[in-house]
């Protein structure tokens, strides 16, 4: 080689996994430029053609790609036997190690360098502008007025931590009329990775969709307007009933050996936003979202106030939303990327500190959140159990001094966006029901029992049970039973209704004892006559209520 042109072999290794290839990178200077380091597959210097060509494309003088010189020079880079080199598949934690798509490497705890390699990995906008504490400044700390802002950043951390908490992918979406602030949302989440450059669109092959979430693999996926995937919004709804689906499912469809050298697989959080909800969007269509999908994705109304859009009140000085978003949006372009490194830095050190005690201290936080929440069914743990994480990776951030907040203040603004969302929930009539049930099952365990023979004043308990005050309790046929008036029935299960439909279900459950001639009420018996024998009540049976 020249003086104008040199190379040398700088690293070389292998897959941990045998799933790609060994790799050779090289290091090249020619003349006055910097020195460059260029891949290549080790087996591919094997042949001359290959590797000369690709020097050639790096500022090698054809000429010296011939003759005893060029052969030379292939013998002596193919004589290497370095073994420096880690070579990876996809981006994400590779034990207590961090790698990004940039080749960036956090918490690395031994001398290899470690280096992705595949064509399925696309390069991410992940680098940095500016000083953390400007983005701090000028962005994070806005959250504060914002329970909206606070959830969206929480989920841009959850990336870096749902699989370290074995919590399948998945994701929160914006929705809501246009200008309350749903890009800002997208763009404050992007600012912690890069420029808004990383917010991507929903419009994507189903290959397209796969290749993004291999390279978002232990990170957070940001996709905007779902609307724009076709213009048929029945068509629209089930293509982003099918992405959705096929991120969260964490696998690529299996193909042909040809098409790649492994299959994909990830785990990811995801934060969309667009003026329907996933939901919205599939009744539009005339779809239904698949089982599952609605607690995997979470559908959250992106307006926390009337008056202030995604805020939920002003910081002095402000005396409109729109004058705070431009605030922000002009935060997110001067200083982004600076969060994820200082966060990565810190979590790679405690992974590698003390692995199991960090997860567990997550895990902790995680089933805080769930009893402040109080979910009331399987559907709302599920979704619940979405909150939490996104309140512990919150509660890690500000635990590395990322996000300038309390863990209290994060956690009370995450609990606001869940009860929002739970309040915007369509219930299922079946759901409905079920609450009223569980209503006057409530109602029956806290209220005073007594039984009516004991009762000296006649009148004033024919009275009290007329208006609930008091329920009475009987043997009905062998069955410990407990009577209760049409009123306390009433009050209880909120009205009459749905009064119907709550007895045929009690009385499938075989909770409700039905009259001899199969009515629903019976008279009160005549051991109880004092009363009023015409008097009307409800059998329930108390070992099967409660």
């Amino acid at each position: 080689m020249s003086d104008n042109f040199l190379v040398k072999v700088k690293y070389q290794g292998t897959s941990l996994n045998g799933e790609v290839s060994a790799i050779t990178i090289l290091e090249v200077k020619s003349g006055n430029k910097t020195s460059a380091e260029v891949p290549i597959r080790t087996k591919d210097m094997l042949e001359s053609k290959p590797l000369r060509n690709l020097l050639i494309d790096n500022g090698m003088p054809a000429a010296e790609g011939v003759g005893g010189k060029w052969k030379r020079t292939h013998e002596r880079l193919i004589k290497s036997d370095l073994d420096n080199l880690m070579v990876l598949d996809r981006p994400g934690f590779h034990q207590s190690n961090y790698v990004d798509t940039s080749q960036n490497a956090f918490g690395l705890a031994h001398k290899k360098r470690m280096y992705i390699s595949g064509d399925r990995v696309e390069r991410l906008h992940e680098y940095s502008q500016g000083e953390f504490q400007e983005w701090s400044d000028n962005v994070a700390r806005y959250a504060k007025y914002s329970s909206r802002l606070t959830l969206a950043l929480c989920a841009g951390f959850s990336g870096f931590t749902s699989e370290l908490l074995g919590v399948e992918s998945g994701g929160i979406h914006f929705y809501g009329n246009s200008s309350i602030g749903k890009s800002t949302c997208l763009r404050v989440v992007a600012s912690i990775f890069g420029p808004k450059k990383r917010v991507n669109s929903w419009f994507a092959t189903e290959t397209g969709v796969e290749e993004m979430c291999f390279s978002h693999n232990n990170s957070t996926l940001i996709l905007d307007e779902f609307k724009l995937l076709d213009r048929d919004p029945k068509i629209a709804a089930q293509k982003a009933t099918a992405i959705t689906y096929l991120i969260s499912e964490g696998g690529a469809k299996k193909r042909a050996r040809s098409y790649s050298d492994s299959s994909s697989s990830w785990n990811l959080s995801l934060v969309s936003a667009g003026e329907l909800s996933l939901g919205e969007g599939a009744v539009s269509g005339g779809t239904k979202r698949l089982p599952g999908e609605g607690v995997r994705f979470l559908d959250i109304p992106a307006q926390s106030s009337e008056e202030h859009g995604i805020f939920d009140c002003l910081p002095k000085g402000y005396n409109s939303s729109a004058s705070l978003v431009e605030k922000i949006s002009r935060g997110t372009e001067k200083y982004f990327g600076t969060a994820r490194f200082k966060f990565l830095t810190s979590l790679c050190d405690q992974l590698k500190n003390d692995k199991r005690k960090l997860i567990g201290e997550m895990k902790s936080d995680m089933k805080f959140f769930l009893e402040k929440a109080n979910p009331n069914t399987g559907c709302e743990r599920r979704a619940a159990k979405r909150f939490a994480l996104q309140y512990a990776s919150g509660s890690l951030a500000a635990k590395f001094k990322v996000l300038p907040f309390s863990k209290k203040e994060i956690l009370d603004q995450i609990l606001k966006v869940y009860m929002d969302y739970k309040n915007a929930i369509p219930v299922s009539e079946s759901e409905v029901l079920e609450g009223k049930i569980r209503n006057l099952k409530k109602a029956i365990k806290s209220a005073k029992t007594v039984v009516v023979d004991k009762v000296r004043d006649v009148e004033k308990r024919k009275d009290m049970f007329e208006k609930g005050v008091i329920l009475l309790k009987h043997t009905r046929k062998g069955r410990a039973v407990i009577l209760v008036s049409k009123v306390f029935f009433d009050n209880a299960v909120g009205g009459k209704g749905d009064s119907a439909s709550i007895l045929k279900k009690l009385a499938a459950g075989d909770i409700l004892i039905k009259s001899s001639d199969g009515k629903n009420s019976l008279n009160v018996p005549a051991k109880f006559k004092k009363i009023d024998p015409a008097l009307k009540c409800f059998c329930f049976d108390r070992e099967n209520l409660a």
